[in-house]
């Protein structure tokens, strides 16, 4: 072999044994066919500290954070295995939004504000999480009703978030504002007088939904307001669902292609039969191709490729399809049992229909799309 040769395969070997370890870990603390009752109930406090453990043993939020500031560093290969690998279990920890506030973080030139919170983060002391989108505008964010005014010494927020996901769990918020400068990014403690938290029901039982009301609640900016994208931080998040979206679609059709060779009916296996095969074969496809495409956009991610914001928004929009379509056809395939709670069928499903809407919906995706060819043909 070549020293190329070795050196991928090198690269082969640590990402399979990174996937084991990821793999291992997540189902000793959380895997929906292990746990009785998985996603009935999100037990707040041991979210907390699974995540802290995570952190500790296998560097789970430090695999975006440079190591500069505690973190790994590590190339995007290996942040899209652990996004992955949560969604083959449904995980209820933080993976995307601690994602999502790293690379809003890093979007700034706020080396102070790096230093002050990307440390914490990488360890699991602190989890942070953004609040950025309203309940009046889409995940564009070019419209905000919140405000940030400088007021009494220091800056003050006004206002309120919606689709605020890990709001529960969160030590700190990152709150996307607007100013007379124009967007910035202020971050804020979670106890902070004039913030309040409150749950909101969500589809999806596992994953933690909160409305973010501020009134008046004292905030750090990060970076120089009207100066920072959201953009680069979006895409990111969009890569990640879309990985996960891939372990929620990848666990939901093993499940019924195992389920299909074990059931029978009229003396065979339902799996034999026509419709049942081209259903999962066509869910197969659909999978493979997801998973082509993601890890592929994380490499032209690391590799600057320009075309990589079209590649994320594609995976994005098909990811949801995907998702979707192949926890649909698991609880299809399980016939009455997929469609009860205690059949873990119902929480993939679950899981994938939530994915659908946050950080926009397919139809967004594909309008940036659509605007990223049309500008390139310019």
């Amino acid at each position: 072999m070549t020293t190329t040769q070795d050196a991928v395969a090198r690269e082969q070997q640590d990402l399979a044994d990174f996937r084991r370890s990821v793999r291992s870990f997540l189902a000793a603390h959380g895997d929906p066919d292990r746990v009785p009752d998985f996603g009935t109930d999100r037990d707040v406090s041991a979210v907390a500290a699974t995540w802290r453990r995570g952190c500790a043993e296998l560097g789970l939020a430090g695999l975006g954070v440079p190591e500069a500031f505690g973190g790994d560093g590590a190339a995007l290969a290996y942040q899209v295995i652990a996004w992955e690998e949560a969604g083959r279990v449904v995980s209820p920890l933080p993976l995307t939004t601690t994602a999502l506030a790293i690379a809003l973080l890093l979007a700034t030139d706020d080396l102070e504000g790096q230093e002050a919170w990307l440390p914490g983060i990488a360890r699991g002391d602190t989890i942070v999480v953004p609040a950025l989108q309203e309940r009046a505008h889409d995940w564009s964010l070019d419209l905000l009703d919140t405000r940030a005014e400088k007021r009494d010494g220091g800056w003050r927020l006004e206002g309120a978030k919606d689709w605020v996901v890990d709001l529960d769990v969160a030590d700190v918020v990152l709150v996307w504002a607007g100013t007379d400068d124009g967007p910035g990014l202020f971050a804020v403690e979670a106890s902070a007088p004039g913030l309040r938290r409150e749950t909101v029901p969500s589809l999806d039982p596992t994953r933690g939904l909160g409305r973010l009301e501020l009134s008046g609640a004292p905030a750090q900016p990060v970076g120089r307001p009207g100066a920072i994208s959201a953009e680069p931080a979006l895409l990111v998040g969009a890569l990640a669902l879309a990985a996960e979206q891939l372990g929620v679609a990848s666990r939901a059709l093993e499940s019924a292609v195992a389920y299909a060779t074990e059931r029978t009916q009229f003396g065979r296996p339902i799996g034999s039969f026509q419709a049942i095969k081209h259903l999962l074969a066509d869910r197969y496809v659909e999978v493979e191709a997801l998973s082509a495409s993601v890890h592929q956009t994380a490499r032209a991610t690391d590799a600057g490729d320009p075309r990589a914001r079209l590649l994320t928004h594609l995976c994005q929009a098909v990811g949801s399809d995907v998702a979707l379509a192949a926890a649909g056809a698991s609880v299809q395939v399980h016939g009455g049992l997929g469609f009860t709670w205690e059949h873990t069928a119902q929480l993939f499903f679950k899981r994938a229909t939530f994915d659908r809407q946050w950080l926009g919906t397919p139809d967004h995706h594909r309008e940036r799309i659509a605007r990223l060819t049309l500008d390139s043909n310019e």
